[in-house]
């Protein structure tokens, strides 16, 4: 279940930002789509007993960059432009918290 979800538009790029519960476990999904592929990531993290933000997975860039659009694309990028990664980062975080 999405909790919080933020989109923000950059000088380069955009991003997405969202945050889920599943069960006992927050998970933050993280889209950075700049305007370098090199800049950019998208991970999934999960929120430890100490508050802290743990990595459990990455998307490499080369699987979803180039489907995505530039910053100055028209229509003007939106969340739905980063949703399918935000979503299979999300899938990638479940199972690895289930093993």
């Amino acid at each position: 279940m999405i909790v919080d979800e933020t989109f923000a538009l950059t000088g380069q790029g955009y991003r997405l930002t969202r945050v889920h519960h599943l069960g006992e476990h927050t998970l933050r999904v993280r889209v950075n789509r700049d305007g370098y592929e090199e800049q950019s990531h998208a991970v999934v993290e999960v929120l430890t007993p100490a508050l802290t933000w743990t990595q459990l997975a990455a998307e490499p860039t080369p699987t979803w960059y180039q489907a995505t659009p530039g910053r100055h694309a028209r229509p003007t990028p939106d969340a739905t432009a980063l949703s399918a990664v935000a979503d299979r980062l999300l899938d990638r975080g479940r199972r690895i918290l289930r093993a």
